[in-house]
């Protein structure tokens, strides 16, 4: 189990044949907890839809491209079953087929503050006018919308003008009013692309003018594509513009379009696997019992339960695993034992079980004193190379740079007392500045002052225990205060049991020196 390789699955083209060439043979990852600031692999480039992990996860809660927070539904949809989203790209319109462009803004309607766009009585033949109510109820107007369409034949060709209506010889002008009511939340109109069977992307709209005695500042407002009446959208909504200014014929805002194809630049944020409650899967105990019984394949009846919910208990800080490179389960074991100070092993029923340090006796803890030592077996010593001056915490690593944030604690006594400027450097799975602070300071704690170790020989003693159980010792001399050990509690480190004599050699440190 300890070499077992995780993850296993990696992108190939067999399985997604539009795989994007960079990700060929890359790890799909596992991921958990809280993920920001993540590139995405895209799975599907003609659409193109992305992929984010191997399993279903909890939430995507943003999507950034080229530096814009995208919207979802407008601007991507989501199926967190898969762990996918699909970006709504650049709107590529169908030659002599009709589609819709919607206007709307997000002020509040008050009678007074709106949009008059141009109009013309009946003027254009390829399309109508509509206002939209607050229902989403679509009605007809006789007044048709002045507008000029700007698109591209290729996503990075050159612009031209698709459509022009801007006005009409012998039609009486008619403005077309935006949010003066609630049965006018937004205006649309139809257009019918040119019959010379050439797609293209729309680069920008722009409306043929616009007119408004009162109108509504440092307030947004977009334009949308649709393919029918208000249910099929077209691509990505257009560029959101602040309404901080008047807007006339001589003044006019031009609804610019994205020009997105497989976006230059993807960032996104997460949260990861989620718990049967559908809680986000953040602590320890929940991912290490994860990774156990769907990642290595242990079956769930061989872990120690009540030791898992233990350990749920008594480390609650939030930890986000990336698991996106192949690792042993033993070095995967051993960043989270370091980052939670716990021992992961098993026990002599058989079971998988997470040990974590806490202070004080527990219950069941052996006392032995100075008649229960095989002669002469006893010894005691300092372990000089525990000692550390610098204690350097890596967490909350980015899972696109694979850069971590640091913290640290140093040792003054370590430095002058012990003459020791060696840094101890570890990578965790922690997620919160906080939790890894008090993390440099337990290690502090643990490696300030040289280790107090100790090994003996007994007889009849310590067959049921393993190592990280308990011993209490009393003993008349020792290296503590007073030159004895009172009830000192150790922490079992080594244990070789001996069937042919029925002795245990035991190796073991104090107790508030380990974890």
């Amino acid at each position: 189990m300890l070499d077992a390789l995780i993850p296993k699955y990696k992108y190939n083209k067999t399985d997604y044949p539009n795989l994007e060439d960079r990700a060929v043979d890359m790890i799909i990852p596992e991921r958990y907890g809280l993920k920001t600031n993540i590139t995405p692999v895209c799975i599907d480039v003609a659409i193109p839809k992305y992929n984010l992990a191997k399993r279903a996860i909890k939430a995507i809660i943003a999507i950034r491209a080229d530096g814009v927070t995208l919207t979802v539904d407008v601007d991507y949809t989501e199926v967190l079953a898969n762990a996918e989203f699909t970006l709504k790209t650049t709107p590529k319109l169908s030659p002599n087929t009709t589609y819709y462009f919607v206007l709307e803004g997000d002020w509040t309607i008050n009678g007074t503050e709106y949009f008059n766009v141009y109009g013309w009585l009946n003027a254009y033949a390829g399309g109508n006018a509509f206002k939209i109510d607050g229902a989403g109820t679509w009605t007809a107007l006789a007044n048709d919308l002045t507008f000029v369409v700007y698109g591209k034949n290729t996503i990075d060709g050159e612009e031209e003008r698709k459509i022009q209506f801007t006005e009409s010889d012998g039609a009486s002008f008619a403005p077309v009013k935006l949010r003066d009511h609630t049965d006018r939340t937004k205006i649309a109109m139809s257009f019918k692309t040119p019959n010379d069977g050439q797609s293209f992307y729309i680069t920008r709209i722009v409306p043929g003018g616009w007119k408004t005695a009162s109108f509504p500042a440092d307030k947004e407002m977009y334009m949308t594509i649709y393919s029918d009446q208000g249910s099929t959208q077209v691509g990505i909504k257009s560029k959101v513009y602040n309404c901080n200014f008047l807007m006339t014929n001589t003044n006019i805002c031009p609804f610019r379009f994205p020009q997105r194809g497989v976006p230059s630049e993807i960032l996104v944020d997460i949260e990861g696997y989620k718990n049967a409650d559908e809680s986000l899967m953040d602590n320890v105990a929940d991912i290490l019992e994860d990774v156990l019984v769907n990642i290595v394949g242990i079956p769930s009846g061989d872990l120690d339960s009540t030791a898992f919910a233990a350990l749920k208990t008594a480390r609650t800080q939030s930890i986000n695993p990336q698991l996106d490179r192949e690792i042993t389960f033993n070095a995967f074991i051993e960043k989270l034992e370091r980052g939670q100070l716990f021992k992961f092993m098993p026990t002599l029923e058989g079971k998988f079980s997470p040990r974590y340090y806490a202070s004080g006796e527990s219950s069941g803890t052996p006392h032995l004193r100075d008649e229960d030592f095989i002669e002469n077996s006893f010894k005691c010593y300092r372990n000089l190379a525990s000692v550390k001056r610098k204690y350097l915490i890596k967490y909350d690593e980015n899972p696109t740079t694979q850069i971590y944030l640091e913290k640290e604690a140093i040792s003054t006594i370590a430095e002058y007392i012990y003459k020791n400027k060696e840094t101890l450097e570890l990578e965790t799975y922690l997620k919160d500045g906080a939790d890894a602070t008090q993390l440099t300071i337990d290690y502090r704690g643990l490696q300030e002052y040289p280790q107090r170790e100790i090994g003996f020989e007994v007889s009849s003693y310590l067959f049921d225990k393993i190592p990280t159980d308990k011993v209490k010792i009393t003993r008349t001399r020792g290296d503590n205060s007073g030159g004895t050990f009172d009830a000192v509690l150790f922490r079992i480190l080594r244990l070789t049991k001996k069937q042919s004599t029925g002795t245990v050699v035991c190796g073991a440190v104090l107790d508030s020196q380990t974890y």
